[in-house]
């Protein structure tokens, strides 16, 4: 309950006919004890300190909950949902690049004689109609190389040759692969100067 509000005339009024003798009212002089008797009945007694009742811990229901806790679970559950699909795709690209190495690497056996004798490297992995798969074809035979599946040499005319070998073994990696590395830049005028200077008109690793 909300304690009523004491009106200070009414209460200097009732001082002053109890006490005839002081016709003036001064706040600073009042007398605490009787202010205490005229005030009580307009406050009801302090609530003691009793037992709380009911649980300390209360279940929201479902229903109640505010739209920023949705809002905010909602949004969890989006990443959630987004993450193994993405996880899919990463997968998927990853088997696609590895297929592709494999094709490479059986179509360079086949036009390498199964690594008895090397072919041109522009030959190879050139695509005369397109820019984007020689990109590619090189990006491909990179992780050839890499594995030692394939070898590029320099043949006694001074051109790059490219040819099937046998893969690194697991020692072989530090002293051979490590030290054995190069970054290879091409542009599209390069390429279309190679495509005229090597006369390529069919494309060894077909699209």
């Amino acid at each position: 309950m909300i304690p009523k509000v004491v009106d200070t005339r009414i209460l200097q009024k009732e001082l002053d006919e109890d006490n005839e003798d002081d016709k003036r009212f001064i706040l600073d002089s009042l007398d605490w004890d009787k202010l205490d008797r005229k005030c009580a009945r307009y406050f009801k007694t302090a609530p003691t300190v009793d037992f709380m009742l009911g649980p300390l811990i209360i279940e929201v229901p479902e229903g109640k909950q505010t739209k920023r806790a949705a809002k905010r679970r909602e949004k969890f559950d989006e990443s959630q949902r987004q993450a193994p699909e993405e996880l899919t795709k990463v997968e998927e690209e990853e088997e696609a690049t590895t297929r592709e190495v494999e094709r490479i690497y059986e179509i360079l056996k086949r036009h390498t004689d199964d690594g008895s004798k090397p072919i041109g490297f522009f030959e190879f992995v050139i695509n005369p109609d397109s820019f984007g798969k020689t990109v590619e074809n090189l990006f491909h035979l990179s992780f050839l190389v890499k594995d030692g599946k394939a070898s590029i040499a320099i043949d006694q005319d001074g051109q790059p040759t490219v040819c099937k070998s046998k893969p690194y073994r697991e020692e072989d990696y530090d002293e051979v692969v490590s030290q054995k590395q190069m970054v290879l830049s091409l542009t599209m005028a390069e390429w279309r100067e190679i495509v005229e200077v090597y006369e390529i008109t069919e494309p060894l690793i077909p699209a």
